[in-house]
């Protein structure tokens, strides 16, 4: 590997075994799907998270300690493309239908399922499939508003992070907080997201891949819709559009938090999530 990026991404997940953190396989027709997992200290349910794109699961068990303090355990899934999962060159609804069918096979009773930007996507899509094992959802800034080809081919347009300067203009619509870190940041999200996989991914994605109020309506559990104000890589009218097809979720629209609030401030993020999540569960 001369990517040193992919080095440190290929240690991780053996990092994370020193905090507790076990490896698992899922097999598919595509090959081995992995998964973090790692036993929680709360009462709460398992969380089961769904990651971004360009993301792994090993990306959000760094900044989730918070969650496995407040859950019995946390499922880490690699999307296909990413992390350690396989990269399989076949057509993007073939793709869904399999990694949908094995990341249902993982979730576990009374889950709850967290979904981020894409994983928003996914986590609505699996839903789907196991109903009676969610006991509530979290989307955190979820994609998949619907789109016609010119609006979603000038959304993608922003993901084609050809040199550091797209990079990190990115990264300052994406973070609520830059700060000093936000140029390695920059020049980290430009490596994952000039890799194959991903730019396949990205070239592939069509306005009927993306959700519909159909989609949304299927959802009979207590859900929470996170929106940082600081994030500007949704489009305005796709947010709008998700607050208006869950006018009874739990609405929360923080200052300072962007597209992936759990990077600005870990604890911050967490510790309203973890108290919705108590309310509602405790309430069932």
């Amino acid at each position: 590997m001369t990517d040193p990026l992919a080095v440190l991404d290929a240690a991780s997940p053996n990092a994370l075994r020193l905090f507790g953190y076990q490896r698992q396989w899922t097999a598919t027709p595509h090959g081995d799907l992995h998964t973090l997992t790692a036993r929680g200290f709360g009462d709460l349910p398992p969380l089961f998270v769904v990651h971004g794109l360009g993301s792994s699961g090993a990306d959000y068990a760094w900044a989730f300690g918070p969650f496995r303090r407040a859950c019995s355990s946390i499922i880490l899934p690699d999307l296909y493309g990413h992390g350690a999962s396989p990269s399989p060159d076949v057509s993007l609804g073939d793709l869904k239908e399999v990694q949908l069918d094995a990341l249902a096979a993982l979730v576990p009773e009374r889950a709850i399922l967290f979904g981020n930007s894409l994983g928003g996507v996914v986590a609505t899509q699996l839903y789907a499939r196991v109903p009676e094992r969610i006991a509530a959802i979290v989307l955190v800034s979820p994609g998949g508003a619907p789109m016609d080809d010119l609006e979603l081919a000038s959304f993608l347009r922003a993901f084609e992070l050809n040199d550091l300067t797209a990079a990190r203009a990115f990264v300052q619509r994406f973070l609520g907080r830059p700060g000093l870190f936000a140029a390695p940041y920059a020049w980290g999200v430009q490596q994952r997201m000039s890799r194959a996989p991903i730019r396949r991914l990205v070239e592939r994605i069509r306005s009927t891949d993306l959700l519909d109020a159909v989609d949304i309506s299927r959802i009979n559990c207590p859900v929470l819709l996170y929106w940082g104000q600081q994030d500007r890589v949704i489009p305005a009218a796709a947010r709008d559009w998700w607050f208006g097809q869950l006018p009874d979720a739990e609405h929360m629209t923080p200052e300072g938090f962007g597209h992936a609030p759990f990077l600005d401030d870990p604890r911050a993020f967490a510790r309203p999530v973890v108290s919705y999540l108590r309310r509602v569960l405790t309430a069932a």
